[in-house]
């Protein structure tokens, strides 16, 4: 057998020293002739495999020498714990946020332009919208109306709100107008104009701007949803209730 001295990290800067032992019971010759083999032809070899054993120790054992240069273990670490894998010390990826939706509302807006007659006076007429007892009487609902520019106004017990614009009686009537369908803060503006072409006949005029494509539902109806509002629940009501019929 083949005996090293104790090697250690103190004396990682010595040679290594071997030494040949073939043991008892082997013939002598054999022996001595085994062991100049292995002195003559591979001490070299052993001695040198034994000092870089030997360096790799001085620097912390077979563990550390691996992580490279700047790769001692803090102190208080085994090198089974230096070489463990490490986490990682980038900063966590944070998930991506989902888009959020588009509305789907052009709020630019649609128009609409709208000419009806009646047989009444124009007073009559201007009367149906700024009267709170003849809306009420029509729309059969709570209505709070203010003939006054800056007064806000409510019909069909809140579906319908606004503010007035601009009022001259029997002549003009210019709001600030929205469903409560529509989508939040969306107001259309509404200008209506009454004439006499002839005594007791009255031709009414609106045209209504910044109709939402589309309601705060998604529903792409809302223009013809107000054409029939001032149809069938404003003019149409006003002929039957009050005999304005034409």
């Amino acid at each position: 057998k083949v005996e090293f001295p104790y090697v250690g990290d103190e004396n990682a800067d010595e040679d290594a020293e071997l030494t040949v032992n073939m043991g008892s019971g082997q013939d002598r010759d054999v022996a001595d002739a085994a062991k100049r083999e292995i002195l003559t032809l591979h001490k070299k070899k052993l001695v040198g495999a034994m000092n870089d054993f030997v360096k790799v120790l001085s620097k912390g054992g077979p563990a550390l020498e691996k992580q490279g240069p700047g790769g001692a273990s803090p102190k208080g670490t085994t090198a089974a714990e230096a070489a463990a894998p490490k986490p990682s010390s980038a900063p966590a990826e944070k998930p991506k946020e989902k888009p959020k939706p588009k509305p789907s509302s052009d709020l630019r807006g649609k128009s609409v332009e709208l000419k009806e007659e009646f047989y009444c006076r124009p007073s009559d007429l201007y009367e149906c919208y700024m009267d709170p007892g003849r809306v009420q009487a029509y729309t059969r609902s709570e209505a709070r109306i203010v003939p006054k520019a800056g007064e806000e106004f409510s019909l069909f017990g809140g579906s319908i709100t606004g503010k007035q614009v601009e009022i001259v009686p029997n002549e003009r009537i210019v709001q600030l107008w929205r469903n409560s369908s529509w989508p939040q803060g969306v107001l259309s503006r509404v200008e209506i104009t009454f004439s006499s072409p002839s005594e007791g006949k009255t031709v009414m005029k609106l045209k209504q701007t910044g109709i939402p494509e589309e309601d705060d539902y998604g529903n792409a109806n809302t223009v013809d949803v107000t054409l029939q509002g001032w149809r069938m629940q404003i003019w149409g009501r006003v002929r039957q209730c009050f005999g304005y019929g034409c």
